[in-house]
Formats: C-alpha cells, sequence, structure tokens
C-alpha cells in the first residue's frame, strides 16, 4: 500500500499503519528510503520520549501510528510502516526479517507567507488573508491552538469567543475581526484554505502592544 502525504514546516503529522491479525505482539518499525541503504528511525521497542522526532505508538490491536514532528525540509522522502514476522525483543537492524506494510511518500511544503502584526490592548484588529480564485470554494479556517481549526463560512460572518471571521468568495479575502485585544490574544494564527488533504495557509504572528488600532492586508 502506497500513499501521498504533505506537510508544511513547522508541522506536526500523525498517520496510522495497519497490521493483520496475529502481529499485535511483534515489534512495529520505522524505515526511510535514502540514496543509500533503507535505515531504521524508531521500532516500537524503543523507549519513546514526546520531544523526540519520531514517535511510534501500538495500538496492540490492528494497527501502530507514526508521529513525525516539527517536520522540515530534509524530512521530506518515502517512509516505510513495517512489522518483524518473528518475535524479537531485540531492535531490528536489517529489512530480510520485516514484513513492510506500507509505504508513505512524504513532500514537505513551506507555508505561502509568514507576517508579522503589532496591534494594541483594547483595541482591535482587523486582518485580510487573500487566497487564489481557483480556490474559493474550498473550506477556510482560522487557527490558534494547532489541535483546533475553526472552520469559516462563505459569505456571512462567524463569531468565535471574540473572533469574527468572513470567507468573502466574490472577492478571494478572508477577513478575520478581533476585538477587545488582551495580551491573551499574542499568539500565531493560521489563515487558511483547505486543498484535499492539505491546507494552504498563511501564518500571522499578533503582537499585543499600547496604542492605536493596526490594520493588516495578509496576501498568498
Amino acid at each position: 500500500m502506497s500513499v501521498m502525504r504533505a506537510a508544511h514546516i513547522g508541522q506536526t503529522i500523525t498517520f496510522q499503519c495497519k497490521y493483520d491479525h496475529g502481529f499485535e505482539k511483534h515489534t512495529k518499525v520505522l524505515y526511510r528510503v535514502n540514496v543509500g541503504p533503507v535505515h531504521v528511525l524508531n521500532s516500537s521497542q524503543s523507549s519513546q520520549s514526546s520531544e523526540e522526532k519520531f514517535i511510534l505508538s501500538d495500538s496492540q490491536k490492528d494497527h501502530f501510528n507514526v508521529t513525525i514532528r516539527d517536520i522540515s525540509t530534509a524530512d521530506g522522502g518515502v517512509y516505510l510502516c513495517g512489522v518483524e514476522r518473528d518475535r524479537s525483543d531485540k531492535q531490528p537492524s536489517e529489512t530480510s526479517n520485516i514484513t513492510f506494510i506500507k509505504e508513505i511518500h512524504l513532500n514537505v511544503h513551506s507555508q505561502l507567507t509568514s507576517v508579522q502584526v503589532e496591534a494594541y490592548i483594547s483595541k482591535s484588529v482587523f486582518i485580510k488573508c487573500k487566497f487564489p480564485q481557483k480556490f474559493k470554494g474550498n473550506k477556510k479556517f482560522i487557527q490558534k491552538d494547532p489541535s483546533e481549526k475553526i472552520p469559516v463560512e462563505q459569505n456571512q460572518w462567524i463569531l468565535h469567543d471574540k473572533v469574527k471571521m468572513f470567507d468573502d468568495s466574490s472577492e478571494g479575502l478572508l477577513k478575520v475581526f478581533i476585538s477587545d485585544l488582551t495580551a491573551a490574544d499574542e499568539a500565531t494564527y493560521r489563515c487558511g484554505v483547505k486543498i484535499a488533504d492539505d491546507d494552504l495557509f498563511t501564518e500571522i504572528k499578533l503582537k499585543i502592544n499600547q496604542g492605536k488600532e493596526l490594520r493588516l492586508e495578509a496576501c498568498f
């Protein structure tokens, strides 16, 4: 089985590798295919930390998850999920005893643009994100917390807490209005568009200061 995945620089992704019944207690392995020989990146026998680059999490039912953290351009390439055919407590070092169950082609993209916005406590900020007209019918979103994407409906204002959002398909703009700013609003936001299994986005670094309201147009 071969699949294509796309990710952006700095992103963390997780993909699932399913295995057949009978391999629940067998060692699971992640390999990478480079110009040279195939080599192991991690296995379910390794002691793993949430700070590691490659993390394997085995359900011991029918699949294991592979997480790749803080993706860089160098992480693009072909990865292989595997299961040891014979149970062993040793770390796998060769591929001769491995059944490969999934091939992942990872393409790494940079975000289209990253801009910094300075706004002011107790004031408001208005952000315009432009996107290509060919994507005007695609779903848009705003993201502050990496684990939460706030969907935006087309041609109507959506209110989420104190953030108002509007996907203006006629102008090709995603409009974001944040009112009554506080220090807690200082963060990195993303306004983006969903494209198949990928996201295209502009990163907005909002800095809170004292003074007047600012207006920014962020384009992608």
